[in-house]
């Protein structure tokens, strides 16, 4: 968050990293301006250009990709779900919190409700969680839910953008990968469980959040299967908002 965030160590970080560079790319004319006040660097030294990495989102074989990694037939499931949280720890810090007791991070929780919902409609549930948190997770045995690890794409020179595109539904927090993943127009569930929390710790660029989140909110296992399944048999649900 560099300088949104009032504090020497991100306000440090960021001045360090913005001397580091002779210029930055933004994405657009908006952006430009957030990137200029993140990081304390001159508007002329910003240029607006789409992200490269964008480019994966339509190119790439998204579904060949994720297969290569994860050595399962993709093609006998019927949709494939992604959670991908932000990851919680900073630059020394440890922002919102992040309940590795559960495969999604939710309030009132059911392990077995969240199973028999992947396994009943035949969903490959993806958990990509941040590499200093993933090897805390416990997954219970399910062929419809794996664990995307960073080793494993790293040995196969895959990147996360170059399998974006097989994924039907995401399943953000305050990521900005949901900010790439809504270039394919396709839905996100967002999960608010530790808003309050993470935006005291770490803090968000946007008061109005409503309008930054362009799908539904949910913090229980109840809310999420009655959401997941409206984004995932509804184009129109949240269309225009995407």
């Amino acid at each position: 968050t560099g300088n949104t965030k009032n504090t020497d160590r991100e306000k440090e970080f960021a001045n360090r990293y913005s001397k580091a560079c002779d210029y930055l790319v933004a994405p657009s004319e908006f952006s430009k301006i957030i990137y200029s006040y993140k990081f304390n660097k001159s508007a002329d030294r910003i240029l607006v250009y789409h992200q490269p990495r964008y480019e994966f989102l339509v190119e790439s074989n998204g579904r060949k990709n994720l297969e290569k990694i994860v050595k399962k037939d993709l093609s006998k499931y019927n949709k494939i779900i992604m959670y991908a949280p932000t990851f919680r720890k900073g630059i020394g810090t440890e922002d919102g919190k992040l309940n590795l007791n559960n495969l999604i991070n939710l309030k009132p929780y059911n392990e077995k409700k969240l199973k028999e919902y992947v396994e009943k409609n035949n969903y490959l549930l993806v958990l990509k969680m941040h590499p200093s948190e993933e090897s805390k997770i416990k997954i219970y045995n399910s062929e419809n839910i794996i664990l995307l690890k960073d080793s494993d794409m790293l040995e196969n020179f895959i990147t996360i953008n170059e399998i974006l595109n097989c994924v039907d539904l995401l399943i953000a927090d305050y990521s900005s990968i949901y900010i790439d993943y809504i270039n394919l127009l396709r839905p996100v569930l967002f999960l608010d469980t530790d808003l309050k929390k993470y935006e005291e710790d770490r803090g968000l660029l946007f008061n109005g959040n409503d309008i930054w989140f362009p799908g539904p909110r949910v913090d229980d296992i109840d809310s999420f299967i009655i959401e997941s399944e409206k984004l995932l048999n509804d184009y129109k649900y949240f269309k225009r908002e995407r």
